[in-house]
């Protein structure tokens, strides 16, 4: 007689309301979260999550759409944190959106200055999330900081190198309370 091994399901739990060092750490214990944009600092960028299968998958369909607004490549690895999904897009912008129903929570737009995309690509790949503020780049290098709840910009760090053709497209990292990003460049020799 065989056995058949029966699935347990997995608990889908949410982060705490305030994402700390050691949330981060342990960001596989909160399945129902991407706080990361590669999810857990071992970069697999694997969900847990076991509800689709290569046999259900055929039946999923779309809940909800959002149009971010821009043209081009968008490049961007949504992150979640206890049900708000935090997007970026080209053009320097980021969206906050409910993500059961896709509803915008706010809309921040870092204005890029006429020439920005003359100098480096116009992408973007994401967002950090720490303590209760969202972190980001934007094309020219710009750092900013946002209340997570409302998107007001609590900081900003403003370099001025985009014209020697610097950029930065990729999304920050959080690693022991610090906010890790580099710069790229050479695209546009």
């Amino acid at each position: 007689q065989s056995r058949r091994r029966v699935a347990t399901p997995l608990r889908v739990v949410s982060a705490p309301e305030v994402i700390t060092d050691e949330v981060l750490r342990n960001a596989d214990s909160y399945p129902a979260d991407w706080l990361m944009w590669t999810r857990t600092y071992n970069g697999h960028r694997f969900s847990p999550l076991d509800q689709v299968t290569r046999t259900n998958v055929a039946q999923l369909t779309p809940k909800w759409c959002f149009s971010l607004g821009t043209h081009g490549a968008q490049q961007c690895t949504p992150v979640v944190h206890r049900g708000v999904m935090y997007v970026t897009s080209t053009q320097g912008k980021l969206n906050a959106l409910d993500a059961k129903t896709g509803e915008l929570q706010w809309h921040f737009d870092s204005q890029l200055p006429e020439d920005a995309t003359k100098y480096g690509p116009d992408a973007n790949r994401g967002v950090a999330v720490y303590r209760d503020r969202v972190y980001w780049n934007n094309i020219i290098g710009t750092l900013f900081c946002h209340e997570a709840k409302t998107g007001k910009v609590l900081w900003k760090v403003n370099p001025d190198y985009y014209r020697l053709g610097y950029s930065k497209t990729f999304a920050p990292l959080i690693v022991k309370g610090k906010v890790v990003t580099g710069i790229g460049g050479g695209e546009w020799g």
